[in-house]
C-alpha cells in the first residue's frame, strides 16, 4: 500500500484573508486516511481514521498531544501520524495472513 502526503489546499474567496497555516493530508492508495492540521494558535495536531483499512479513530489533540508551531512541529506531527497509520496497516496485514504451521 502506498502512503503519500499532500498539502491541504488553500482557502478560496474571502476565506483566504483569514487563512491559517496549511496542514497535510495522508492518503493510502489515493484514499484519505489522516490529516495534520493547525489548531488555534497554530499548534499542530493530527487525526486518522479508516475503519475499512483497519485504522481506528485517533486524534492527537484529544489525547493532549500538541506539536509546536512552525515547520518542525508540522514534520513531527506528520511523522507520528504516519507511524500510527503504518502500524495499523501492518497489524491488519498480519491478522489477515493465513496461519502457517
Amino acid at each position: 500500500m502506498r502512503l503519500t502526503w499532500r498539502k491541504q489546499p488553500d482557502e478560496t474567496g474571502l476565506a483566504q484573508v483569514c487563512q491559517k497555516a496549511r496542514g497535510a493530508i495522508l492518503s493510502a492508495d489515493g484514499v484519505e486516511v489522516a490529516r495534520v492540521g493547525a489548531t488555534r494558535g497554530d499548534a499542530w495536531h493530527w487525526y486518522a481514521r479508516d475503519e475499512s483499512r483497519g485504522i481506528p479513530w485517533r486524534n492527537s489533540a484529544a489525547e493532549g498531544i500538541r506539536y509546536p508551531p512552525g515547520t518542525e512541529g508540522l514534520e513531527a506531527a506528520k511523522a507520528d501520524c504516519r507511524r500510527y497509520v503504518e502500524g495499523c496497516l501492518r497489524q491488519r496485514k498480519q491478522q489477515e495472513a493465513p496461519c502457517s504451521r
